[in-house]
């Protein structure tokens, strides 16, 4: 019985593993954005430093007078068909300079036809890391532009963005930081999805 059990354990712990291998992870701790490009036009200045969570982490700074938002493109491995990943999450930094205007980071998506779906940018904590989660169900999603369903949208993914610029202010220093920006490939781990249960009652 006992090695029935401990088998049992190992394979689970196997298939653990293989989940956590399959996820698409940027956390830019080479030194690199890893994929990551300024999306035009970018008004700003796209780049890896410290301090990440942990390591390092892309940040952007704003030099576009009056504010404006800034995007982030991700790599190729970030498109496709998502209908079958679980969904996204990131950690991200949003420094509080008691600008009129401040929002939080937000990812977006874009369709064959051009219309994109982005998550929300509610402001939580301020100066302080904090770990955002959108599952890939239209419920976590709102319609930026266009007409396409989220379903179809989900299906072929031409673009997927961060919005980088969090603050009306043109002030040429950081605004915001990134980091552990994360596909998720179902089932996720027990720890993990005890997380974003978390973080999904907050919403």
């Amino acid at each position: 019985m006992r090695l029935l059990l401990w088998v049992v354990a190992s394979l689970f712990l196997m298939w653990a593993q293989v989940v956590d291998a399959e996820n698409v992870v940027s956390d830019f701790d080479d030194g690199t954005l890893q994929g990551w490009t300024p999306e035009p036009p970018f008004y700003g200045d796209l780049f890896v430093a410290t301090p990440g969570n942990p390591g390092l982490s892309m940040q952007a700074t704003d030099n576009l007078p009056m504010g404006g938002y800034l995007l982030a493109r991700a790599p190729v491995s970030y498109t496709g068909d998502l209908s079958d990943r679980f969904g996204i999450s990131w950690d991200e930094w949003v420094i509080d300079y008691g600008a009129p205007t401040i929002y939080s980071t937000d990812v977006r998506i874009e369709g064959m036809d051009g219309t994109i779906y982005r998550t929300d940018n509610a402001p939580d904590l301020m100066d302080a890391w904090n770990q955002r989660f959108a599952r890939f169900e239209e419920e976590y999603w709102f319609l930026q532009e266009g007409s396409a369903s989220f379903a179809d949208v989900l299906q072929n993914v031409v673009a997927l963005y961060m919005q980088m610029d969090v603050t009306a202010l043109d002030n040429g220093i950081l605004e915001s930081r990134v980091d552990n920006v994360t596909l998720l490939d179902p089932p996720a781990t027990p720890s993990r999805l005890t997380t974003w249960g978390e973080i999904k009652a907050r919403k």
